[in-house]
């Protein structure tokens, strides 16, 4: 059962379920909730989001605290406000009206095409005018591309699988999505919590939540960096993920600052589905996410992109590297652009190479960013792996990239290669002698020495592993 992001909202009181529709879910609160439900028969739907167990997709035990306004009003739980809140949130990022197109995916992602100046984080940039800016791209080497598109032809509806002319593809996140997590903050979370220690490492979470590394990182000004990944579809246990990333970062402590893509493997995000998805996040204050800034892809107001893309931020691969067969892969690049060349377009660019989609995806704004942080610059550049989980008995059983070691080589582990940076005045560059291991768990997950792959003369690694084992406990 799945709920669209409608005007369907379900609260408990003492009298039972009330189903109420309204423009906003706050407006419920207001109203008191006495409606019925709607002609759709959406109570179903939404009597599942309301009792969604916080347990089944995110830390937290959300509290079923409830309050009333007297007078014999309805009881509302600690659960049922924070439903509302969510919804609220889902309502403010676009409206259903400003929708022009829908489709699902060849792989299975619902699709909702919003107008440019419609989607969520054109808020930040309204004075956004004239084209947006040619940056200079890379070649690449020819190998399998690996793309989160739409797939051709029609969906099962006969619906076109792609945007008209003018729009912005949108993965369509629905409240029983959201619902999985304790609180908005949750889902909006790089989960589990954590944050970075000032040498740059991940530390435990006030959970004991733990997020587990094999990875390069170079401490160098830049304006980014580049990276092709070599797309796998990890094995990943309950309750933790895996991906691979390129991250660029800036500051210390609360003033630490990301911005990140790559592709993970998620199950606390979509616990039925271990596909790899494409993602990108971003942090403001060392992923402690008090004022909601951060986000996984077009979840919050954070993110511009850009219209006609053929890029799903957020979508499933069509296909993913074979054991001892062939090898997929995907470029991505962040490519920070200031106003003097951007103008009203400055911030951090994605760019995505997979074969035949190679485009410019859209831009952190700058404004997101503070001084101490990815204002102007980076001052570190960092590729590789990450698996997170809740600590427990024993390790996970979760695969870090392909699941075998660095040792096994081409075809049987999994790498990043092509490894570049960007100077602050826009020049390419390698990293020489700049980069420097950081596995936190060598006996779980540990990266290879830096090599030269065939056809590609510079930087790249193998780096994973099958997480618990005779030596990962």
């Amino acid at each position: 059962m799945t709920l669209h992001p409608s005007r369907t909202f379900a609260l408990r009181n003492g009298l039972g379920l009330a189903t109420c529709i309204a423009g906003s879910a706050l407006l419920l609160l207001a109203a008191g909730c006495d409606a019925s439900s709607d002609a759709s028969g959406g109570a179903d739907d939404a009597d599942a989001a309301a009792n969604a167990s916080p347990d089944s997709g995110a830390r937290g035990t959300g509290a079923d605290a409830s309050s009333s306004a007297g007078d014999g009003a309805p009881m509302l739980s600690t659960r049922d406000l924070e439903l509302a809140r969510m919804q609220a949130h889902l309502d403010s990022l676009y409206a259903q009206t400003d929708v022009v197109h829908r489709f699902t995916t060849a792989y299975g992602d619902a699709v909702d095409c919003v107008p440019f100046q419609k989607q969520p984080g054109f808020a930040q940039v309204a004075s956004l005018d004239g084209a947006s800016p040619l940056l200079a791209a890379q070649p690449q080497p020819a190998r399998a591309a690996a793309v989160a598109g739409f797939g051709d032809g029609v969906d099962a509806a006969g619906n076109a699988r792609s945007c008209p002319s003018g729009a912005v593809p949108i993965r369509r996140i629905t409240l029983a999505e959201v619902a999985r997590f304790a609180t908005l903050e949750d889902f909006f979370a790089k989960a589990p919590h954590h944050e970075v220690a000032p040498n740059g490492s991940a530390v435990v979470g006030p959970n004991g939540d733990l997020h587990e590394h094999a990875v390069y990182q170079s401490v160098v000004p830049n304006w980014g960096g580049q990276t092709t990944l070599n797309l796998w579809t990890p094995a990943v246990a309950a309750q933790t993920f895996s991906l691979s990333q390129l991250w660029v970062v800036r500051g210390a402590g609360t003033d630490l600052q990301s911005v990140e893509a790559g592709y993970t493997a998620d199950r606390f995000r979509h616990p039925d589905d271990g596909d790899s998805r494409l993602f990108i996040y971003s942090t403001s204050d060392n992923y402690e996410n008090k004022a909601l800034t951060g986000c996984y892809d077009l979840e919050c107001k954070a993110f511009v992109q850009l219209a006609d893309t053929h890029v799903l931020i957020g979508g499933k691969f069509d296909k993913s590297s074979v054991f001892d067969g062939e090898q997929r892969e995907l470029t991505l690049r962040w490519q920070f652009c200031p106003a003097t060349e951007c103008k009203a377009w400055e911030g951090w660019w994605l760019r995505y190479d997979g074969g035949a989609t190679s485009e410019w995806v859209g831009f952190y704004p700058r404004s997101r960013y503070s001084a101490k942080g990815l204002h102007d610059e980076g001052s570190r550049v960092d590729f590789g792996g990450e698996v997170a989980y809740f600590q427990g008995a024993s390790h996970p059983t979760t695969d870090m990239g392909s699941g075998q070691a660095a040792a096994a080589g081409f075809g049987r582990a999994a790498y990043q290669s092509n490894l570049l940076r960007i100077t602050t005045d826009h020049a390419w560059a390698s990293f020489d002698s700049l980069l420097l291991q950081g596995d936190e768990a060598p006996s779980c997950y540990e990266s290879g020495a830096l090599i030269a792959l065939p056809r590609i003369p510079t930087r790249s690694f193998y780096f994973g592993g099958t997480g618990y084992s005779e030596v990962c406990k």
